[in-house]
């Protein structure tokens, strides 16, 4: 959120309503920068967590394991039979 108003308050209340970060002017372009890296990043973590969870209750199948390790590789190949 940019805004003329440099009030802690409006601040408080703009994070409260979902805004990921407050600048008022003039903005420091350097922070806003780092600002909207650290948006991104939190946006793709979540993402991923989302991912992961609903992976997580999905069964896991033999077909998926993949191992190079030799009594992991009989054991494996004979749990598909």
């Amino acid at each position: 959120m940019l805004s003329a108003q440099g009030k802690v308050d409006v601040a408080i209340e703009t994070l409260k309503n979902g805004a990921t970060d407050y600048f008022s002017k003039p903005v420091d372009f350097a922070k806003l920068e780092i600002s909207i890296k650290n948006a991104i990043q939190t946006h793709d973590l979540t993402r991923e967590v989302t991912r992961l969870r609903e992976a997580v209750g999905k069964p896991v199948h033999f077909e998926n394991i993949i191992s190079d390790n030799g009594p992991c590789s009989k054991y494996s190949n004979l749990s598909r039979r």
